[in-house]
């Protein structure tokens, strides 16, 4: 079987061998994954024009630049966006506490990326200064989370988005002129929002350290719910505050369709290690950095058990809301591109620059009835692909 050595060695990856040991943290892995991402600005040249194989050679790509590694650096400093028109692709959803000032140049901090799981589908998430809320002692404050379609569940980029305004920085300008990639200031006509050379990134180690990454996360969010209702289930309750009283719904009209999209999933080794028992203070909870204290064992006192419980429900919530969703988000960048631009026009895989066996057709796992095509890295790691059809709700 020929295979690229990195590829072959994938479980001897840093931050995969990291991902899979449960008694080893991965804030560090998420930093480090996520850089894979981000457009390298420092080095002038729009990324990805060139993907760099397993054997470390260079392969020029073009230089369109993409809207994915664009958006990816903004969110890193928490830029400013404004976006001049919007329209919605899905249903309205409204809070009884909150209204809109203006639907028209919605702007704020982009917080993050986000992706469909179901469908191709992308979204910006920011801090809607359009919004104002209204909190409990009648107070109004400015701002509140708002997801915006970029990409529309085909996997084109979304035409109700209109483009998007912000104030470069020195380093962006610099970057942005010397590749004439604005249309006017301050203002980029993307082609793409995963360029067609992240298709040959579903062959690389980024790609799969990323996969496995996510896995991880889904695991030790899982591990810290089920301590979380054990402590709960043995008596271990916290003092909730009173929540708010507020009133959802959602308004529009909206039709169904049926969409191709492409799933795809790591077949992993177990998982060695345990997960390490930590606590948290109430005092920690809502500090950005946290104070958290390490257990050998489950303590026996009630008031340390309930540490524990606050950091497992704090924990499994930011794995599963807010770190979970970082990291979905450019492995699924990279799945949207090798659908669309991964395949000659008979429909067969296109090959990378490296060496990579052959597509094994009609896999199935053991004991499941799922069809898969199956790419065998080495006998304890396989990836797998099938293109499906599912369904949506867009607003009509």
């Amino acid at each position: 079987m020929a295979i690229a050595k990195t590829l072959q060695n994938i479980l001897e990856h840093q931050l995969v061998s990291t991902s899979l040991d449960r008694s080893k943290p991965i804030n560090n892995v998420i930093e480090q994954v996520l850089d894979y991402w981000r457009a390298d600005l420092s080095n002038r040249k729009p990324a990805p024009a060139y993907i760099t194989n397993e054997d470390g050679e260079r392969i020029y790509t073009g230089t369109d630049f993409d809207m994915f590694t664009f958006l990816m650096t903004l969110s890193q400093r928490r830029a400013v966006i404004n976006l001049p028109e919007y329209e919605r692709l899905r249903k309205q959803s409204l809070r009884s506490n909150q209204y809109v000032i203006s639907r028209v140049n919605r702007h704020g901090q982009v917080f993050r990326l986000t992706s469909n799981s179901q469908t191709h589908a992308f979204s910006v998430l920011i801090k809607d200064f359009n919004v104002v809320e209204t909190d409990k002692n009648g107070k109004e404050n400015v701002g509140a989370p708002r997801n915006f379609a970029l990409v529309d569940d085909f996997g084109v980029l979304y035409d109700g988005w209109k483009n998007f305004e912000w104030h470069a920085t020195k380093e962006e300008e610099e970057f942005l002129n010397e590749h004439n990639i604005e249309s006017f200031s301050d203002k980029i006509e993307f082609e793409h929002f995963s360029h067609p050379a992240l298709a040959f990134s579903f062959y690389g180690s980024p790609y799969l350290a990323t996969k496995t990454l996510a896995v991880r996360m889904q695991d030790e969010a899982s591990h810290y719910r089920q301590l979380a209702k054990k402590l709960i289930d043995e008596g271990i309750k916290l003092q909730l505050t009173k929540k708010e009283e507020v009133e959802y719904w959602e308004e529009g009209k909206t039709k169904q369709i049926k969409v191709r999209n492409l799933e795809a999933k790591l077949v992993l080794p177990d998982f060695k290690g345990e997960y390490p028992i930590y606590g948290m203070s109430e005092s920690d909870l809502f500090k950005e950095k946290p104070e958290i204290k390490f257990y050998e064992e489950m303590p026996k006192f009630t008031k340390y058990k309930k540490d524990v419980l606050r950091y497992s429900l704090w924990r499994s919530k930011k794995l599963s809301y807010s770190l979970g969703p970082r990291i979905r988000v450019p492995a699924r960048a990279v799945e949207l591109a090798f659908y669309l631009y991964g395949f000659s026009k008979n429909e067969v895989e296109k090959k990378p620059g490296w060496e990579i066996p052959e597509w094994i057709k009609n896999y199935r796992e053991k004991g499941k009835k799922i069809e898969w095509n199956m790419l065998e890295l080495n006998k304890y790691v396989q990836l797998l692909y099938r293109i499906r059809e599912t369904s949506a709700r867009i607003q009509i």
